[in-house]
């Protein structure tokens, strides 16, 4: 709904631009006054403005990378990942522009869409799939996998850098993490509990000795995992979510 009126906003013709509802999950995020979704399977955007809904598509000879299940927005470009092609990959938009996917231009710039195994750009492509995507800041992007973890620091199409911080623990998928008012960065791994991760690379495990067990024993595929600093309560909230078809039941925990 819009804040001009309280009907719903206006659809384009064709029906393109709607959710599928038996997808068990949709993902929305902002970038540059609009509202951005997918859901697995579509992309949808939503312009306040012209109070319309509208299918999400690319320009030029650029394509939007099917089937991505996580999106963030990261150094002023939109960031895709975990596609049905290539689940192992990172997708970027051209900076400042959602609409342009062309990693092969005719002249190749800083500012140009970048895919993670394309040519003249900084290489990145997982090892195992990508399961979160955490912009901690507008030059730091984390990227958990099924059992890694790693940090772009910078633009890849400039002087971006990929370092890994652990290749023996991964990040639950979606969005299992937050991040703290000193940049920290918490989330839940695979097969452990929460851990914190500061801007200098130092990590902690905050769920030893206390609840670890219990977070080792979450079945991530009935649950999911959500979390979310307090600024107010200066602590982190912890909330274990069951999914589309999991039990009725919801856990949180608090630091």
């Amino acid at each position: 709904y819009t804040t001009t009126r309280d009907s719903a906003p206006y659809y384009a013709p064709g029906g393109a631009a709607r959710f599928n509802r038996s997808s068990p999950f949709v993902k929305l995020w902002v970038y540059r006054q609009k509202l951005y979704g997918l859901d697995g399977l579509n992309y949808v955007v939503y312009d306040p403005k012209k109070e319309l809904v509208e299918e999400w598509r690319a320009e030029g000879k650029g394509k939007i990378p099917k089937g991505a299940k996580l999106a963030c927005v990261y150094g002023d470009r939109i960031v895709l990942a975990r596609t049905d092609e290539d689940p192992h990959n990172l997708h970027m938009c051209a900076r400042g522009d959602a609409n342009d996917w062309d990693t092969a231009p005719d002249i190749l710039t800083p500012l140009s869409a970048f895919s993670g195994n394309s040519t003249g750009n900084l290489h990145f492509r997982a090892n195992d799939l990508v399961n979160c995507l955490i912009p901690a800041r507008d030059d730091l992007l984390y990227i958990g996998g099924d059992r890694s973890f790693t940090r772009l620091t910078g633009d890849p199409g400039g002087q971006g850098q990929i370092d890994n911080i652990s290749q023996l623990e991964g990040i639950a998928f979606g969005d299992a993490y937050a991040v703290g008012p000193s940049g920290e960065v918490y989330v839940k791994g695979i097969n452990t509990g929460i851990w914190r991760i500061d801007p200098a690379g130092s990590v902690n495990l905050l769920t030893e000795g206390w609840i670890e067990r219990r977070m080792q024993n979450l079945d991530l595929s009935i649950y999911d995992v959500r979390m979310a600093w307090s600024f107010r309560q200066k602590g982190l909230h912890v909330y274990v979510v069951p999914k589309v078809t999991g039990p009725r039941v919801i856990e949180s925990f608090w630091w």
